[in-house]
């Protein structure tokens, strides 16, 4: 088709000019030099093309860094330079050496981490500012943790500095654009403005807003704009024209959507508007994927993820978006998941909050009082953060803003502090990547994004309660000596330090006291060092433990970490491999009903000894 129109597409712009110029040299007889820049993302093609740009006279000049080759995935060969000194033997390399972005302290652990690959071409940098602040390595219990740990130190940093860190100084980079959505709820809930580049914010991505269309039909069936996104979602043969049909009809009957679809599917009222047979039997189609979900809910109201599971195999969806978007179905697909650990975050939380006032005020009065609001909560507490996301949309540059990225698309970027999170094995190096010497480049081009403060973190679960390893890359030998257990505590001279390194004016010592009044945590010793659940809410978390003998907080490290030990016979220990999602909602479930049983049972034996259950309402004596 492309040649029928007289057309190239990209791919054949470079195959068709390599074609030319070796059919005829004399197009670029007058190319006297060529520089090429970015070397190291060239691949097989484009260094054809550039030996036949310059071979009239074979002057070339590459600017390049093996140590950020990251785009192996659509065809960069890294080991292009090693082509081109073996082409031309009398190549003359220049190592430029001098760093001017990053600190010493980071520029050190970052060198310490590209290292590891014995293959790359050696080469040392240097830091031209000082050393500064020695980088975070940071443990956390869960992946919703370290959304919140991490929000805390933007809030703790910016107090510590007296506002001279803006938010638009922190970048919070991943390695999968699917690991943002515990983030973005984090910072939403804090009040805290952010953006996302290269891609789209997690409640704005074409899959999440689907899947929430279809739960608010669910919840509320006369929801009619939702209704009429999803009804031919994946296709039901039910065309635009069609829902628009229906929905005037609807109007003009003065009833909702659902109630004439459902009348019609139900064979008990006829429509006006002109259904052919394939719209007919998508109608009726849609209608029975959401009666059987609304009897699903009403049988088991807090089980979302069973909810969200049935829906997912009902519709397709899986296979609808290999479908749909076969080059990017596995990114999307990913973004599913995420959305059902949050369900599964939302009906666990219900279930401990449940049970914490059951410890308290005794049983609820009426039996699934909680559990009948599930949904409904959870849509609400979506629709709230997608607000967020809108207002601050709206508010554009005007407002200081975190940034979110990919670590692919922060390249050549730059920001005084940045947090890589979930720097764990299946995360960084990925659980899909070929080649592991790539996945080492990308954490060091994270890494030296940062030019004052990088924080990096591992949650012991990820958003999808899996367990997780620390990255590989991590746990060699003596990189953990490049890094610091918990956030850094600030002195007025290390404020000085940051601003010397940034180029800013450092505030007073009265406007950092000012500032630093409204924290009330002034350190990062909320969460223990080793990983682990505070002492305060360890006792309503599933799962969580507590040794009295491992430091909370210090410069002192946890041997067990440090030494890569783990013990077995603890319940929490992460030990090898994964649980699945279902696995881990199953073993959660079946905790708190253990867990309920037992109080009851203490409540009947009390009520048997004359001892009445406590409750929200006691009978005052004499009344």
């Amino acid at each position: 088709q492309l040649k029928a129109c007289n057309l190239l597409d990209y791919d054949d712009l470079l195959l068709v000019c390599v074609e030319l110029l070796r059919s005829h040299p004399e197009c670029v007889a007058n190319v006297e030099a060529l520089l090429v820049d970015e070397f190291q993302d060239t691949n097989g093609v484009q260094y054809e093309l550039m030996s036949l740009l310059a071979q009239r006279r074979n002057v070339i000049t590459i600017v390049g860094d093996p140590d950020q080759s990251i785009y192996g995935w659509r065809s960069a060969e890294i080991k292009n330079l090693g082509r081109m000194k073996e082409q031309w033997s009398d190549t003359l390399t220049v190592n430029l050496e001098e760093n001017y972005r990053s600190s010493g302290a980071i520029l050190h652990a970052a060198q310490k981490i590209i290292e590891q690959d014995e293959s790359r071409p050696p080469k040392k940098l240097q830091a031209t500012h000082s050393i500064g602040q020695r980088p975070v390595l940071r443990k956390l219990p869960q992946a919703r943790h370290e959304a919140d740990w991490l929000t805390s130190e933007i809030k703790r940093m910016r107090a510590l500095t007296g506002n001279m860190l803006e938010l638009s100084d922190f970048a919070v980079l991943l390695r999968s654009a699917a690991l943002s959505r515990p983030i973005e709820t984090s910072l939403s809930a804090a009040g805290m403005p952010y953006r996302m580049i290269g891609g789209m914010k997690f409640y704005d991505r074409v899959e999440v807003k689907m899947l929430l269309d279809y739960l608010r039909v669910i919840d509320q069936p006369s929801h009619n704009e939702a209704l009429s996104r999803v009804i031919n979602v994946p296709s039901r043969k039910v065309g635009d024209k069609t829902v628009e049909g229906l929905q005037r009809e609807a109007s003009r009957k003065d009833i909702s959507l659902w109630t004439l679809i459902l009348g019609f599917a139900q064979g008990r009222a006829k429509v006006t508007t002109n259904l052919n047979a394939p719209a007919q039997r998508g109608v009726e189609q849609f209608v029975n994927v959401v009666l059987t979900l609304q009897k699903k809910l009403a049988a088991e109201p807090s089980g979302l993820y069973e909810l969200f599971a049935q829906l997912h195999k009902m519709i397709g969806l899986q296979e609808y978006l290999k479908t749909k978007y076969p080059d990017d179905h596995e990114t999307r697909w990913s973004n599913v998941e995420e959305l059902m650990a949050l369900a599964i975050d939302a009906q666990v939380q219900a279930n401990t909050e449940s049970g914490r006032e059951e410890e308290v005020d005794g049983p609820p009065t009426s039996e699934g009082a909680v559990e009948e609001s599930a949904l409904t909560a959870f849509l609400a507490n979506a629709a709230l953060a997608a607000s967020i996301d809108e207002k601050t949309a709206e508010e554009g540059e005007k407002t200081h803003q975190v940034t979110i990225s990919t670590i692919h698309v922060a390249k050549g970027l730059e920001w005084p502090v940045v947090f890589i999170p979930a720097c764990y094995e299946g995360s960084i190096p990925h659980s899909r990547a070929e080649d592991n010497d790539e996945e080492r480049r990308l954490l060091y081009v994270g890494m030296t994004r940062a030019q004052a403060m990088l924080y990096l973190s591992c949650p012991g679960k990820s958003t999808r309660q899996e367990d997780t390893t620390m990255s590989s890359f991590l746990e060699q030998p003596g990189v953990f000596s490049f890094f610091e257990e918990h956030g850094p505590s600030i002195s007025h001279a290390e404020v000085q330090s940051l601003a010397v390194t940034l180029r800013r004016e450092c505030p007073d010592a009265a406007a950092i006291t000012a500032s630093a009044a409204s924290l009330d945590l002034h350190e990062d010793n909320y969460w223990p060092l080793t990983g682990e659940m505070p002492f305060t809410e360890a006792s309503w978390q599933d799962g969580a433990h507590q040794n009295s003998t491992i430091p909370v907080f210090g410069n002192a490290r946890s041997a067990s970490w440090a030494n890569n030990t783990i013990d077995l016979t603890e319940p929490g220990a992460s030990g090898f491999g994964f649980t699945s999602v279902k696995d881990r909602f199953q073993n959660l479930m079946e905790e708190q009903e253990e867990k309920q049983t037992l109080k009851l049972d203490r409540l009947a034996s009390k009520h048997q000894n004359g001892q009445g259950p406590k409750g929200k309402k006691r009978q005052i004596e004499g009344q």
